[in-house]
């Protein structure tokens, strides 16, 4: 194979999961050359990647038919000889198929979302069964993707995600975290916020919870604390309840400064958001938190790929304190 094609067009925490397909192709067929079509989200994923040799970047939502066609165009005159369909959407499906490559591989949903796996069965060369159902168990999405490898030829996909860091970056997190801890003794901690702590009723204040229960738990500890955009209000209070000296807030990371902080954490605390897979592509063990809601499903699907983790599951608000002493526990057993 010489050239190759992926197509996954979601968030941060999807492209992530991709990072061991990379390796797999990579290792199996050491000159091919790695077309990755990404939003604009997951796209930074790549920034120092050696093993993309061109991105291409889209914003599926924001396309005009005229420009998903084009795209089409520009797929088929790029001559791919195997293209991955990670995303079960339509448009991706259609330049699949366009792409006039081979090997076609992506997901088959089954026979209960007929639409789609007709658009499978008439775009695809080989499909894998990977019925979507939120109500039952799943294989890990790192799995789906090599199984996906193995039809096409590439029996080991299945690695450790890696995430290639600058090393200005790298660089950059030590002197951003310069003074938070005196003792190189004492554990930090990762906290990242995000509007998940505050579903299901338990509230704006979770986050801030959480926050002062590791300190309470861990006298030594400091906490790195992370928010994306607009996600800082989880913590607005925090100044007035919690030892300065003992945390500091970042907001609005650039993606590799992000991964950098969370490189020099002992442990990362999350719900399930791509900050979860982010930790497991720079090696930090993670706890990771889901919501009751379809909690089989999510958390054997999308847990932290071969880094140490927990894994908790959420209750209904009225057991706050029994919820926050578990999540302390699980960090204490990773620290």
């Amino acid at each position: 194979m010489n050239r190759i094609l992926i197509i996954r067009l979601d968030g941060l925490g999807d492209t992530l999961l991709s990072l061991p397909l990379l390796d797999g192709l990579k290792h199996r067929w050491p000159d091919c050359e790695i077309t990755y079509l990404a939003s604009p989200r997951g796209a930074s994923v790549f920034d120092a990647d050696p093993r993309v040799s061109h991105l291409w970047v889209h914003e599926l939502a924001n396309m005009s038919r005229t420009q998903k066609c084009d795209l089409g165009k520009r797929i088929r005159a790029a001559g791919f000889d195997l293209v991955f369909c990670l995303n079960e959407k339509f448009w991706p499906a259609v330049w699949t198929y366009m792409s006039n490559a081979t090997i076609r591989v992506g997901f088959d949903p089954g026979w209960s979302q007929l639409p789609k796996t007709l658009l499978r069965h008439l775009t695809l060369t080989h499909r894998l069964p990977a019925p979507n159902d939120p109500a039952q168990a799943s294989i890990h999405e790192v799995e789906r993707y090599a199984a996906l490898a193995g039809l096409a030829g590439c029996p080991d996909a299945a690695g450790p995600m890696r995430l290639m860091l600058p090393p200005a970056t790298r660089a950059w997190a030590g002197t951003a975290l310069a003074g938070l801890t005196p003792d190189p003794a004492a554990p930090l901690i990762g906290l990242h916020l995000s509007a998940k702590w505050t579903s299901e009723g338990w509230g704006d204040g979770a986050c801030l919870t959480a926050a002062r229960s590791l300190l309470d738990r861990f006298p030594q500890a400091r906490l790195a604390v992370t928010a994306g955009p607009g996600e800082e209000k989880f913590f607005e209070t925090a100044a007035a309840v919690l030892p300065a000296e003992r945390y500091r807030l970042f907001c609005r990371l650039e993606l590799m400064q992000w991964a950098a902080l969370i490189a020099r954490c002992r442990s990362l605390v999350s719900m399930d958001t791509g900050a979860v897979h982010l930790a497991a592509a720079v090696g930090t063990p993670a706890a990771v938190v889901f919501p009751e809601k379809n909690f089989v499903h999510a958390s054997s699907r999308w847990s932290p790929w071969q880094v140490p983790h927990r894994i908790l599951r959420r209750p209904a608000p009225g057991s706050r304190d029994e919820f926050y002493a578990d999540l302390c526990a699980a960090v204490e057993e990773l620290l």
